[in-house]
């Protein structure tokens, strides 16, 4: 998964896929309109966070594999709150009932 960092709504989130040689075999978007997506992290269940890095900035969960349902609808998740200026974000799998 890649950040695209850019402003104004023309930011995201890619997805780049491999074979089990190491080969990219596809390279999708899977976040789109966002604005200045920094970073973000991996969550336990083996989704991504990104994070908008603006004031009215939230933080997405986006899942990579295709055969999810989640696949094609990337949602906002609570941590972003009113908005704000995110960074990043970190799970901590030692407690699953309260991974963030």
């Amino acid at each position: 998964v890649s950040n695209s960092e850019m402003r104004q709504g023309e930011g995201g989130v890619y997805g780049i896929y491999f074979d089990h040689d190491g080969n990219v075999m596809d390279y999708k978007m899977l976040l789109s309109g966002t604005t200045r997506n920094c970073s973000g992290g991996t969550t336990p269940w083996g989704t991504f966070v990104s994070c908008e890095e603006y004031g009215n900035g939230q933080c997405w969960q986006v899942d990579p594999d295709p055969l999810s349902k989640h696949h094609p609808k990337p949602e906002k998740t609570k941590l972003g709150g009113d908005g704000g200026n995110f960074e990043a974000v970190a799970c901590d799998d030692r407690n699953l009932e309260q991974p963030i």
